[in-house]
């Protein structure tokens, strides 16, 4: 493994591959604002496709600092130039204050998870961000977006765009997922799926980071195109429940929700899901009552930061996920019916052929 300034042994822990059959090797590069670790896993006598990728993490010394992980399954390695190698990349936000790291990927070898570890040390580019501003309106089926300006670091580019205050739709999880970046030649940036934000200073601005960047050399021309945006009538954009009368007051005219049951302080409903439709979208993240009091949903893991908090669960079924939330106890934490929840996640999109020159 060989990183910028350094150069490094990779070392293979636990691990009955024989030795010249599996090798894996990693690069990066790091800025201010996170790294992108390069890595690579190759074989000399078997296909690398019959391997699967279980998880990846980044640890600083006993810490772990980044993990990714396929949970109960399994992500099957394709071939990127021949049937003996795989190439891929993973974008880590926060840089560890240690400069002395390890890479640590588990693949599956039919029932067995074989574990690799790399050590490496890098040195973080110091350099100053390039900024393009656009400041170009859209309008995509009767909303307007407008396309303020692009932030070109060595690991990546973000486009960042304001969504007007007056649109009628609410933008919802993953709003920009098909965002793309093309230049003069044809060559293309994506977004990276999932990791669309908005700016909590800013407001109605979102940040959409994209894969790579083009910081090392000057295109002369950029356009942006949108795909779907992932949106929903804000007068629809959530559920109402009477959890005394155990019934859905409001939903969406297209309800995807079901089986509502209410039973002591539990409530239960289920979400019908399209097959090709993200499982892991689905969720809430509090309730509002009557009186615009909210209640945070503890799904496990870390302590809650809120005090006003229920326990709540997710459970996946063949194209279904059923959602199950703990009512407050009343005796301690009381609330007003019916109790309300905003929909982040919903299978409606908008969509329109729209190129926007940015440069």
């Amino acid at each position: 493994m060989e990183i910028p300034g350094t150069r490094n042994e990779a070392p293979q822990i636990g691990s009955t591959f024989p030795k010249n059959r599996i090798k894996r090797g990693s690069d990066l590069i790091a800025d201010k604002k996170g790294m992108v670790v390069f890595y690579s896993v190759r074989t000399e006598d078997m296909d690398v496709s019959s391997l699967e990728l279980k998880y990846l993490q980044l640890w600083s010394g006993m810490n772990m600092r980044y993990s990714f992980e396929s949970m109960n399954l399994v992500l099957p390695l394709t071939q990127t130039t021949n049937s003996k190698t795989f190439s891929g990349s993973e974008y880590i936000q926060t840089i560890p204050y240690s400069k002395d790291l390890s890479w640590k990927i588990g693949l599956k070898n039919g029932e067995k998870v074989e574990n690799f570890k790399i050590p490496f040390t890098y040195k973080k580019m110091e350099v100053t961000s390039k900024n393009i501003v656009v400041n170009k309106e859209v309008e995509i089926e009767g909303q307007y977006y407008k396309v303020k300006e692009l932030i070109v670091d060595p690991i990546r580019a973000v486009v960042k765009i304001e969504e007007n205050s007056n649109n009628t739709m609410k933008l919802l999880a993953r709003p920009f997922d098909e965002l793309e970046l093309v230049d003069e030649e044809g060559r293309k940036w994506s977004t990276m799926p999932g990791n669309a934000y908005k700016n909590l200073v800013e407001g109605n601005v979102w940040e959409i980071p994209l894969r790579e960047s083009f910081y090392f050399y000057e295109p002369q021309k950029l356009t942006l195109t949108f795909g779907k945006i992932a949106a929903m009538d804000k007068e629809e954009a959530y559920i109402l429940i009477d959890t005394e009368s155990k019934r859905f007051i409001e939903q969406p005219s297209q309800s995807i929700f079901s089986n509502l049951q209410v039973d002591d302080n539990l409530v239960s409903f289920t979400v019908k899901v399209n097959k090709d439709y993200d499982m892991n979208m689905v969720g809430f993240t509090k309730f509002i009552d009557a009186n615009e009091k909210e209640f945070f949903i503890y799904y496990g893991g870390r302590t809650p930061l809120y005090s006003n908090y229920v326990k709540g669960s997710k459970t996946n079924f063949p194209g279904e996920v059923k959602i199950e939330l703990e009512l407050p106890d009343k005796s301690v934490n009381t609330f007003v019916n019916p109790i309300r929840l905003d929909l982040d996640f919903y299978p409606s999109w908008i969509e329109e052929d729209v190129v926007t020159e940015v440069k």
